[in-house]
């Protein structure tokens, strides 16, 4: 078959069906809003996959092999049941979008600081204490922290020369990165709800 792009989203399905895998020129998947529990490791069988949404699922791992789908660009996994991400995720090296909020991720592998070519980052309302070093995400524009136990950021931040948004909201950060004020792209802030008491010059 030459089918290209499948939205199954907002239906019943608890898995993804067997058929599926046998879609070889598949670039677009979409089965968010389902009852999806468990995520085939069959997965790596769709090697052109460039987008895949599975959020609002129950979907509680990853499965090594997903990291095979190395043409992935946007993998978009929010408000599922995830407690970890799997330390071969920097294999997905044409990553664009990764979307893990609303799960209970607790930790980031380090290697997540391969992923040069992220552009989105969003971590939302999870329960991350710390996070790896992210500095080598240089291509990284918008960055999600929202709703996290976060306790201080790395002034290692500076590196991400291209982030135009960060948001901090509703963590428990008593104070910023000396450098946050050298993100001369950086256009919203946001740091409302945590436990601040004094600012960094954001002027330079």
């Amino acid at each position: 078959t030459k089918m290209e792009v499948l939205y199954l989203d907002n239906n019943k399905f608890t898995l993804i069906p067997s058929c599926i895998f046998k879609l070889s020129q598949l670039h677009v998947l979409d089965m968010s809003n389902n009852q999806i529990v468990t995520l085939s490791q069959r997965i790596e069988q769709l090697k052109r996959l460039h987008i895949l949404h599975l959020y609002n699922n129950k979907i509680d791992s990853l499965p090594l092999e997903l990291a095979n789908l190395t043409k992935l660009q946007e993998f978009v996994i929010h408000s599922n049941k995830l407690k970890t991400i799997p330390s071969n995720i920097n294999l997905l090296q044409n990553l664009h979008v990764f979307d893990i909020s609303n799960n209970s991720i607790k930790t980031l592998p380090d290697s997540i600081n391969t992923l040069i070519k992220l552009k989105e980052l969003h971590l939302n309302n999870n329960l991350f204490v710390n996070l790896p070093d992210l500095d080598n995400l240089t291509n990284l524009q918008m960055l999600y922290l929202n709703n996290n136990k976060l306790i201080s950021i790395s002034e290692n931040i500076v590196k991400l020369q291209k982030l135009k948004l960060l948001s901090l909201q509703n963590n428990n950060l008593n104070s910023l990165p000396s450098t946050i004020g050298e993100l001369v792209k950086l256009y919203e802030l946001h740091l409302s709800h945590n436990q601040l008491i004094a600012m960094p010059n954001l002027e330079k």
